[in-house]
């Protein structure tokens, strides 16, 4: 379960929060005003080459997909096509 925490508590008990972080996992919500404006998640959690591996894996399958359903060609043409109009 993720915590949450408003950024006048966050920087008043910042260096506990950090160590939640990164010796316990947690993950906390940042909220201003009630809303979440961003999230503290463990380093190495970003740095985990198997869930990067994963998605890419998933984009290439939903681009594999994309290509033998679009009746215009190859989705990677289309898609560097509408980069350029950029």
């Amino acid at each position: 379960m993720t915590q949450s925490i408003g950024i006048r508590e966050l920087k008043n008990q910042l260096s506990q929060v950090l160590k939640e972080v990164a010796e316990q996992g947690q993950e906390i919500d940042i909220t201003n005003h009630g809303q979440v404006i961003a999230r503290l998640v463990p380093a190495k959690s970003l740095n985990d080459s198997t869930t990067s591996q994963a998605a890419w894996t998933h984009l290439k399958e939903l681009s594999r997909q994309i290509s033998n359903k679009w009746s215009g060609g190859d989705a990677n043409d289309v898609i560097n096509e509408i980069r350029r109009d950029l």
